[in-house]
């Protein structure tokens, strides 16, 4: 339900709870202004019956017509008012009390009758002068209608205070009534008020924690973290849009990444030494072709001043003055030249190119980081020398050597400039080939050198076209490569023979793997002990995962690696099959992007993935967690393996049952983790667990320079 419907349902409750203690309060009113008006009228009641009764003791001493007219006066008011009484709805207490009060009223009127007859006759016996025994008589007769009178008066007046007291005491009942109706209904609304109120607000709670939980689970990076709130309310609509956001920022973090794996792929793949520093000139990185020309290791390089490499072979003048002063002022460097840099005894001559980067967050000089390529152009400088110095003797020099024109004619040419001569079929003084001249005009136009290899009279030579000065012409330069291009022949003819030889120790190693592995299968067959049997396997699928890599390294094209994402997929297949898994069981997820690992670094790899993967099958999914836990999904054992420039990262994660909290996987003695964590430290690397959600392994270890190894004749 929404937020909206909820406030608007709580809303509703609340007013009509108002309306209904409304309504009972009225009602309360209504029922204690009833009761009032009932005491107001026995109150009357009383009164009337008070006075009625002075007018009787009045009228029975004094016997006055004045008298009689008000007592009839009183009377009929009193009747009045009995009938008005009479008329309300009255309880059975009230009508029996008010009929007895009735009935004296009636015979309190037929005694007053009776005596204001009795009264009149007396009168007119006195005026008739009868006897004296019957005024006498009639005296008697008055004093006991006077009595009679006082008395019933006595009683209505009894019952009509009685009556009061009772509808005083009905007020009382009634108003006590009504407060604990009142009482009990605002306490009821509170309370149903408190529980909906508590509900609506606990469940708005509980959605704002996980809210605030995931967002802070997903600040903090964890962008697998999904918000799953049950209510389809404003909440759940929110959570979906952090889930979204979640996913487009894990969308955007892959990209990120396969981006900057992209970049590094690109620098790690540039021949020339590349190096970014930050604004005080310490490395942030650099890219294998550095470590590579000035000897130094990534973990002895990043962090440190550029000048502190090595040997301090880089703390010159003439790179402190392009470094400090000339960058910062014009925030590039093109084509910069430092000779006198050092390494090891050579001196060398480098050509810098360098640019300031700024970043995105950091505008500010401080945050600028500098990207310099150093190109050593050492040879290309010795070279340019001794062609000058060629071009100053070019008639006792003893390769072929001629000068050209700009119109192509040839100017000069020395004795052994005689076999291109030849070859063109042309003469100093006349021009050369067309094809040839159209080099020259480029030499000319461009300022650079060209290069070429051709061959003349079964003689391979290297041919050179320098622009000399700015005389308009060039110079042809000839060095004989026959011999070199003989001896490199050779060593490819060598180097086929050896990766031929290479490739068939590959093979008998990897058949002679076979071969043990079926021994040992051949072996177990006679084995009746469970855990013997069971080691027995172990040793075989070992076997097999190195069997695996040498089979891999002499079916590739590179017998230096192996593809990793290849080989592991075959040795999971393997174990699959081994343990007579099927993949409607447990799903295998692989992610490993062009990984190609050298055999010291392969096998270690393999056989760790082994170890945990045959652990996985034989423990992390028994069958009775199939039957309940997992009815509707696979188990699923996933195997990521990434790289970047420093290091590699190995994650091995199953949804299993997991490790026991209590069991210490650095000190559990098993083979299988023994053996992983000897293959860890083997890597040089080191090794995490994960007990959330199954087992997750996570191996981080340094990259490894692939070292190919030569055996010296």
């Amino acid at each position: 339900m929404k937020i909206k419907t909820n406030l608007y349902l709580l809303s509703t409750i609340f007013v009509t709870m108002c309306v209904a203690i409304g309504f009972v309060v009225f009602y309360s009113l209504g029922q204690i202004n009833k009761e009032v008006k009932i005491s107001n009228s026995g109150s009357r009641l009383v009164k009337d019956i008070f006075e009625l009764n002075i007018v009787t003791n009045e009228y029975a001493m004094h016997h006055e017509e004045r008298m009689q007219k008000q007592w009839r006066i009183k009377y009929n008011s009193l009747y009045r008012e009995l009938e008005r009484i009479r008329e309300m709805p009255l309880s059975t207490g009230y009508n029996f009390i008010l009929k007895s009060i009735i009935t004296d009223y009636k015979a309190l009127g037929d005694l007053f009758t009776q005596l204001q007859n009795n009264i009149g006759r007396r009168r007119r016996l006195i005026e008739g002068d009868r006897p004296q025994v019957e005024l006498a008589r009639d005296v008697r007769i008055e004093k006991l209608l006077t009595d009679e009178i006082m008395i019933r008066s006595q009683a209505i007046s009894t019952q009509a205070f009685k009556l009061s007291d009772m509808m005083q005491k009905r007020i009382y009942q009634v108003e006590y009534k009504t407060k604990l109706i009142i009482l009990f209904s605002i306490i009821g609304f509170a309370v149903l008020s408190f529980f909906a109120s508590f509900f609506n607000i606990r469940t708005l709670v509980r959605q704002i924690q996980k809210l605030i939980k995931g967002a802070e689970s997903i600040g903090k990076g964890n962008l697998e973290h999904k918000i799953n709130l049950r209510t389809e309310n404003e909440m759940h609509k929110l959570a979906n849009a952090f889930n979204k956001m979640s996913n487009d920022l894990k969308v955007s973090q892959k990209k990120l990444l396969a981006a900057k794996e992209y970049a590094e792929n690109i620098v790690g793949t540039i021949r020339e030494p590349l190096i970014v520093l930050d604004s005080d000139l310490h490395v942030v990185s650099a890219n294998n072709s550095f470590y590579k020309t000035f000897k130094v290791l990534p973990k002895e390089t990043e962090g440190r001043s550029i000048y502190e490499l090595g040997n301090r072979q880089l703390d010159i003048p003439e790179l402190r003055k392009p470094l400090e002063d000339i960058l910062p002022e014009k925030g590039k460097l093109v084509d910069y030249e430092v000779r006198n840099i050092i390494e090891s005894v050579e001196k060398k001559t480098m050509l810098l190119n360098a640019r300031q980067i700024a970043r995105e967050e950091e505008e500010e000089e401080e945050g600028k980081l500098i990207l310099l390529a150093i190109e050593d152009i050492t040879k290309r400088r010795q070279a340019e020398e001794e062609i000058k110095d060629l071009a100053k003797f070019p008639s006792e020099n003893p390769n072929p050597v001629l000068r050209v024109e700009k119109n192509g004619t040839i100017l000069f040419a020395n004795n052994a400039g005689s076999i291109f001569l030849d070859y063109w079929g042309t003469q100093a003084g006349q021009s050369i080939p067309e094809e040839w001249h159209k080099h020259v005009k480029y030499v000319l136009r461009s300022g650079t050198s060209n290069n070429f290899e051709i061959e003349c009279n079964n003689r391979i030579f290297s041919l050179s076209i320098t622009r000399v000065g700015e005389e308009g012409y060039v110079n042809f330069y000839g060095l004989d490569i026959t011999e070199r291009k003989k001896a490199e022949e050779q060593i490819k003819a060598s180097l086929k023979e050896k990766e031929v030889l290479l490739m068939e120790i590959h093979h008998r190693v990897k058949n002679n793997m076979q071969v043990i592995a079926s021994l040992l299968k051949l072996q177990s067959e006679d084995i009746k002990d469970k855990h013997l049997l069971e080691l027995f396997n172990e040793s075989r699928y070992r076997i097999k995962s190195m069997a695996l890599i040498h089979e891999d390294l002499y079916t590739s094209k590179d017998l230096a690696s192996i593809d990793f994402e290849e080989y592991t997929r075959k040795l999971t297949g393997h174990l699959m099959t081994s343990f007579g898994v099927s993949t409607d069981r447990i799903r295998i997820n692989i992610n490993i992007n062009n990984i190609s690992l050298g055999i010291d670094t392969a096998i270690p790899c393999g056989l760790i993935i082994n170890e945990l993967f045959t652990n996985s099958l034989k423990y992390a999914f028994p069958a009775n967690r199939f039957d309940v836990d997992l009815k509707d999904k696979k188990g699923e054992i996933c195997i990521d393996f990434h790289s970047n420039s420093s290091e590699y990262s190995l994650i091995f994660k199953d949804n299993g049952v997991g490790l026991p909290e209590e069991m210490d996987f650095l000190k559990v003695g098993t083979l299988g983790l023994d053996l992983v964590r000897t293959l860890v430290k083997q890597l040089k690397g080191a090794i995490e667990l994960n007990r959330s959600g199954g087992t997750e392994f996570k191996i981080i270890f340094r990259v490894q320079p692939l070292i190919v190894r030569t055996a010296n004749k």
